[in-house]
């Protein structure tokens, strides 16, 4: 389903750090389909959901873990998650999706641990979110963080509804340098640097619909593996 040849032969950006926006990764039937399916009901109350983490087995009680550590994690798999969107998991789970992105980053990915979310917002729920950076430092502790990829799955999305996400040159609201609607299809990586700042911008009222993503996020195995522990 992957378009691994796009994600190899994509040319990284580099400013205000790296990034690469893409278009073409899944193809659009797939894309529809799995618009269609998204697992939303498999998130009562709740803005989305862990599905993958291959961490989970450095940890005594994974399931407690989670819970204390933000209740809204359903550990993979999913129950009735249907087989589209388990190929799709497979697909990022695989060596030759590492591969892929070891070769656009450069960055060594053999040993990296992957987790996958899903996660499924509205006007409410992003009305206060400020510019961060996926650091690799959470709560003042190296999570071992590496890199972000976001899939959209917003069919029909209208940019005037807004929930795009915005390349920031810095920790100000105003400093965008790229603007990326969460449309059907589109696709952002960026690497988890000091200065990887970024937003959503505010989700109007007025949108008919919710905004839809997955991201897939790597992490140095053993850097994370003494962030779950807590040492």
């Amino acid at each position: 389903m992957l378009n691994l040849d796009a994600i190899c032969n994509g040319v990284i950006q580099k400013h205000p750090y790296h990034w690469i926006f893409f278009d073409n990764l899944i193809p659009k039937p797939q894309l529809v389909e799995l618009f269609n399916s998204f697992p939303y009901n498999k998130f009562p109350q709740r803005p989305g959901g862990l599905i993958l983490d291959q961490g989970a087995e450095v940890v005594t009680n994974a399931e407690k873990f989670f819970n204390a550590a933000k209740n809204e994690f359903y550990i993979y798999p999913l129950p009735n998650l249907n087989s589209l969107w388990q190929t799709l998991v497979d697909e990022l789970i695989s060596p030759a999706y590492r591969e892929a992105v070891t070769k656009l980053t450069g960055l060594n990915l053999e040993h990296y641990l992957i987790r996958i979310y899903l996660s499924q917002i509205d006007s409410t729920a992003n009305k206060n979110l400020a510019p961060h950076k996926d650091s690799w430092f959470v709560n003042n502790k190296d999570s071992g963080m590496a890199l972000s990829h976001l899939f959209y799955f917003s069919k029909d999305w209208d940019i005037n509804w807004g929930g795009s996400l915005q390349i920031l040159e810095n920790e100000h609201r105003e400093s965008v340098v790229k603007e990326i609607p969460p449309q059907l299809g589109n696709s952002v990586l960026f690497l988890c640097e000091h200065n990887a700042w970024h937003v959503v911008s505010p989700i109007s009222p007025n949108a008919v619909q919710p905004r839809q993503h997955l991201m897939v996020r790597f992490y140095d195995r053993q850097i994370y593996t003494k962030y779950l522990k807590g040492e």
